[in-house]
């Protein structure tokens, strides 16, 4: 009896085992998709983490440029006020030099009006010169009459009189 009841069972064996063969693999391939689905997962974290890395790379070299601009608006700053001290500096000398032309022509004609002063000094002391000649000339006349004709002495008391300073002088 118990084998006739164990007989169906026994039929059914090789399906059953076939449908758990089927089903092992099954397992065995949802195991394997389970192992490959993290390996995916660890990847896709590993690279998240590589692209968090560059984003703080990038941002760092952004901070770096920004500085760098910045040092480079202060250099640019800085030549400026330069350049413009230096535009000062060449007014001021520019206007040193105008200032030092006005003062050499001024001199140039205080030198020619003294050259003028001194021309004319000099005509002046020539025109001294000739009249003093003259008037030795003229005492040297009226001495030489009166130390010759006497007579023009009495006859013309006039002569006397108007030569009294070449007589005085001739007699010294």
């Amino acid at each position: 009896m118990m084998n006739l009841q164990h007989q169906p069972f026994d039929r059914f064996s090789p399906v059953s085992s076939v449908l758990c063969q089927s089903q092992s693999f099954l397992c065995q391939s949802q195991s394997f998709l389970c192992q490959s689905q993290s390996v995916l997962c660890q990847s896709q974290s590993v690279l998240c983490q590589s692209q968090s890395v560059l984003c703080q790379s990038q941002s760092v070299l952004c901070q770096s440029q920004s500085v760098l601009c910045q040092s480079q608006s202060v250099l640019c700053q800085s030549q400026s006020v330069l350049c413009q001290s230096q535009s000062v500096l060449c007014q001021s000398q520019s206007v040193l030099c105008q200032s030092q032309s006005v003062l050499c022509q001024s001199q140039s004609v205080l030198c020619q009006s003294q050259s003028v002063l001194c021309q004319s000094q000099s005509v002046l002391c020539q025109s001294q010169s000739v009249l003093c000649q003259s008037q030795s000339v003229l005492c040297q006349s009226h001495s030489a009459c009166v130390s010759l004709s006497p007579s023009c002495v009495s006859l013309s008391p006039s002569c006397v009189s108007l030569s009294q300073p070449c007589v005085s002088l001739s007699r010294s």
